[in-house]
């Protein structure tokens, strides 16, 4: 028969826990307030730290990592001709490191450039497309707003007003975009869009006019970080409006200076990646 836990206290015995109430009983309300909370603390203490842990495990699986990415040519990533081509080359990294890359790069340009090797103007290649989701590889689209006439080389200043920042927000490619996100809506799976990277550099035409950098290849059309920045929320309402698994990638160029940098930023309700 089990026994009863008992002190001994001047040779009286007494249940263990009649005698703590007895005791407790004596106190005054101070000592039964302290009482009170250091049981709790007691009880609930493994509780909390078993909580904690388990954010503590939650959170760093949830960390940000680095994901790899590769490219090719802009030729071999963007014609139809050569999609075979670009599957067996990304088949083929893999055989030698070991895993696929987390992204693959397609450059896509507002309009044909005529080069034999240059950006496609239009959504990726479907078969491409495919063959990444298979190999669990997001596409990630440098999307260029350049075409016929930008260049000073052959191009002239009305053609390449087309492409400013400016008119870029005023409905210009407008249809393009449309045509760009209604094709990504179908194909369903997430597309990263870098659009119009690098802008705080010298070299791009998106970028603010440097007679000494960009002003070599392209035309003054007045472009400024405030009209970039415009010009970014535009394709971004426009795109996100139908296409919401298109995830727009602000990437600027690296800079020493983050007044510079700030000025080209609209704000992360209309970023979703940033990067470099």
């Amino acid at each position: 028969m089990a026994k009863i836990l008992t002190f001994n206290n001047e040779n009286v015995k007494y249940p263990f826990f009649k005698r703590f109430k007895d005791w407790y009983d004596e106190q005054d309300k101070f000592i039964k307030a302290t009482i009170i909370i250091t049981a709790l603390l007691i009880i609930s203490t493994p509780v909390i730290v078993s909580m904690y842990l388990s954010l503590r495990q939650n959170a760093a699986t949830t960390q940000r990592q680095m994901v790899m990415g590769i490219s090719m040519p802009m030729g071999h990533a963007s014609k139809d001709s050569k999609v075979n081509e670009v599957i067996a080359a990304i088949d083929a990294f893999k055989d030698k490191v070991g895993q696929y890359p987390g992204t693959f790069s397609i450059w896509i340009n507002f309009g044909p450039t005529g080069w034999e090797n240059g950006p496609r103007d239009s959504f990726p290649n479907e078969t491409l497309l495919k063959a990444l989701d298979e190999r669990n590889i997001t596409p990630v689209v440098f999307l260029q707003p350049v075409g016929p006439g930008i260049s000073r080389n052959g191009g002239n200043i009305d053609a390449a007003r087309k492409y400013s920042n400016a008119s870029i927000t005023a409905g210009s490619f407008d249809d393009f975009l449309n045509t760009f996100a209604q094709s990504a809506k179908t194909y369903g799976k997430t597309v990263i869009l870098r659009y119009a990277h690098e802008m705080n550099g010298t070299w791009f035409p998106w970028s603010p006019y440097y007679p000494n950098g960009n002003g070599k290849n392209y035309f003054d059309v007045g472009n400024t970080p405030e009209n970039y920045v415009a010009a970014w929320k535009h394709v971004y309402t426009l795109i996100n409006a139908k296409a919401p698994n298109v995830k727009l990638f602000w990437s600027p160029n690296r800079t020493d200076s983050a007044d510079q940098i700030r000025r080209y930023f609209p704000g992360k309700e209309f970023v979703d990646y940033i990067g470099f």
